[in-house]
């Protein structure tokens, strides 16, 4: 029964989120909609992504840390078709698409509107198509190698033999993977870098930055890793059977947090630094405005701090990392701080707010993405019920 009621409010929220974004784009804000709406496709997009890109590393390293972890993140990637359709409505019905510049000629081509929507949506399609067929591969492959170790452990020698052979057929099965794996991190890498350049760094017309791509990618990254260290969290104290993931585990997924962080701390430093030293005016205006206008400098000080200084500072304890509570704080806070950076990176470079407009609407159009991402998760749940 609560699962039940749990389930209508998720449905609820996702209704409302969908009936305010329509009501504000027919009314007199539709600006504030569309931004809201694409802040939280690229952040949830990202979440959803995660999970393949990270089984994907797992696979590729041959890393044996993370068993228990992998089926938790790998259901993230249920969000991935709701994804898909939200781009295409994105793509298709933004009014703020970036578009040609008489400023830059050699850009005509590029943002031609039907070149740029149809590269956009089959990166997409392809990313995800690959990462969904992996995922499904991957679940399937590693639940039976899994479940065959306890096969050949005190049986008779027939029963010993069945399993030596089912694990053979696993670990067949994990080799298929490795082609699989490498398209998706390629795909990744490439895809997420397209949406950045299209999608957000375009938005300024007269900033541009060879760098971003990867620092999209990057940060796209720590987003995920910091979603899968909540998620592992909250399902191993509220999922049924109880998922037994050890503190070894919890401390292995701290430490990956703290890596992105540092590592996206070092793609922004870099981005500022040349743009410092160099004193190009192409790009300095568009820190000039996140840092020095008082409308936005708050909110950039904020969102660093919550992105980078909380994760770093907390995260330099090996027992805050081993702590489940203390861990899923941390990347919960990191998380706030990687939505706003979203915010930061859209809503100054569209020009339509002279100041932060963060309201209702946001928080509604938010919570209903979380809802849909969490409706998805629970039908994952229920195809690949988490072992206890």
């Amino acid at each position: 029964m609560k699962s039940f009621r749990f389930g209508l409010v998720l449905l609820v929220l996702v209704v409302l989120g969908a009936s305010v974004f329509i009501w504000q784009i027919l009314g007199a804000e539709p600006a504030r909609a569309w931004q809201a709406f694409l802040i939280n496709l690229l952040f949830f997009s990202a979440v959803a992504q995660s999970g393949p890109v990270l089984a994907a590393i797992y696979h590729l390293t041959e890393a044996h840390w993370g068993r228990r972890v992998m089926p938790v993140a790998m259901g993230l990637a249920s969000f991935l078709p709701i994804s898909f359709v939200l781009f295409a409505v994105l793509l298709v019905g933004f009014p703020y698409l970036p578009k040609y510049s008489a400023e830059f000629p050699a850009r005509q081509s590029w943002f031609n509107p039907l070149f740029l929507i149809g590269r956009d949506l089959l990166g997409i399609a392809i990313l995800y198509s690959v990462s969904l067929v992996f995922s499904y591969r991957f679940l399937n492959s590693t639940g039976r190698t899994l479940s065959d170790g306890s096969l050949a452990e005190n049986r008779d020698q027939r029963t010993v033999q069945t399993g030596r052979q089912r694990q053979l057929v696993g670990n067949d099965s994990a080799r298929n993977l490795t082609p699989l794996a490498v398209l998706v991190v390629i795909f990744y890498a490439l895809v997420f870098s397209l949406i950045g350049f299209d999608l957000v760094m375009a938005l300024d017309r007269q900033w541009y930055s060879t760098l971003f791509g990867g620092y999209f990618f990057i940060s796209s990254f720590y987003i995920g890793v910091t979603a899968i260290t909540v998620t592992v969290v909250l399902a191993r104290k509220y999922t049924e059977p109880k998922e037994q993931i050890q503190a070894n585990a919890l401390w292995d997924l701290g430490k990956l947090v703290f890596a992105f962080c540092l590592l996206t701390a070092y793609f922004f430093w870099a981005q500022y630094l040349v743009t410092w030293y160099g004193n190009l005016p192409e790009e300095v205006g568009f820190f000039m405005r996140r840092f020095q206008d008082p409308s936005w400098a708050w909110l950039t000080w904020t969102a660093i701090a919550l992105t980078f200084g909380v994760p770093f500072l907390a995260l330099l304890s090996q027992r805050a990392k081993q702590s489940s509570p203390v861990l899923c704080f941390v990347a919960g806070i990191a998380l706030v701080g990687m939505w706003l950076e979203r915010y930061l990176l859209v809503v100054p470079s569209l020009g339509l707010n002279t100041a932060s407009g963060l309201g209702w609407t946001e928080m509604i159009i938010s919570l209903s993405f979380l809802a849909a991402m969490v409706f998805s998760y629970r039908v994952y749940l229920q195809l690949y019920p988490l072992r206890g």
